[in-house]
């Protein structure tokens, strides 16, 4: 007999499988684990699939001269996620980016696909904060859904996400990449709640974390100060900054996984670097 359990993910309750993982062949199909947007097809004969999905990690707080590491940022979350497919569906497959180290007085840059950027820092010898990794995340495409063809998935088409690590501040580090919520950094609360901040020329720049987009140094343009960016996520982290303290570092992003999924875990908090999309069947 195989066990069931209930959880709830992102609002929605799904129901777990305990299968015995010694009865199932496991065959990879694809893995991606450069940053950036890939459109996959279901093969021929495939019919169930898994997404592995792993947020990027934030950036570390470091010196030169010499070389010296204050802060590390955090690791990037996974979500595990099982769906029924069609042969020649279309799903978009976005990787995160690492986010960029603060090194001296130069804040990390955010890494792609939701990371946020880290503070400034203008007063040696204090360090700037490393930047917010960014989330991986699968969207919906094929079979006549809009994002099929043009490639223009947007963060409201995204069944599952990997919440990505935030970037450390002076005085602390990053917080990881999580599941419902993501891991809070310094003082900071991590990706686990907020609003649609918007996105290109309707975005809003704040250190709270968005949906879809981690904090960044909004309180910089008045009283600069080396806080990490937060995480990239379902709803991003938020930024060092929003703690209130100086040189914070920044809170993961949270993971997803939509009511499409047959069954769905997060796993933990362990990616360094780069995301990954690892894609099996059954």
């Amino acid at each position: 007999m195989v066990a069931l359990s209930a959880v709830v993910v992102g609002g929605t309750w799904l129901v777990v499988g305990g299968a015995n993982p010694a009865q199932a062949t496991v065959t990879t199909l694809a893995t991606f684990n450069a940053p950036g947007t890939y459109m996959w097809t279901v093969p021929t004969g495939v019919t169930k699939i898994t997404f592995t999905v792993y947020g990027a990690s934030g950036g570390n707080v470091t010196t030169t001269s010499p070389f010296r590491v204050l802060a590390l940022g955090g690791t990037g979350g996974e979500a595990v996620g099982t769906i029924k497919v069609k042969p020649g569906e279309t799903f978009e497959i976005s990787v995160g980016g690492r986010g960029g180290d603060g090194i001296n007085q130069t804040p990390g840059a955010g890494g792609s696909n939701g990371g946020g950027d880290g503070g400034d820092e203008t007063s040696a010898p204090d360090a700037a904060g490393g930047g917010g990794g960014g989330a991986s995340d699968v969207r919906i495409g094929g079979s006549g859904n809009s994002c099929a063809s043009s490639t223009s998935c947007t963060v409201l088409d995204r069944i599952i996400v990997g919440g990505a690590g935030a970037g450390g501040g002076q005085s602390s580090d990053g917080g990881a990449g999580g599941g419902v919520s993501g891991g809070a950094g310094g003082s900071t609360g991590g990706g686990q709640e907020g609003e649609f901040c918007g996105e290109g020329a309707f975005a809003v720049i704040d250190d709270v974390g968005c949906f879809g987009r981690g904090g960044g140094p909004f309180d910089d343009f008045v009283s600069p100060v080396g806080d990490g960016g937060g995480g990239g996520g379902w709803f991003g982290g938020s930024g060092g900054s929003l703690s209130g303290s100086d040189y914070a570092g920044g809170g993961g992003g949270s993971g997803y996984i939509s009511a499409l999924a047959l069954q769905g875990s997060f796993p933990g908090g362990t990616r360094s670097g780069d995301g990954k999309v690892i894609i099996t069947t059954p």
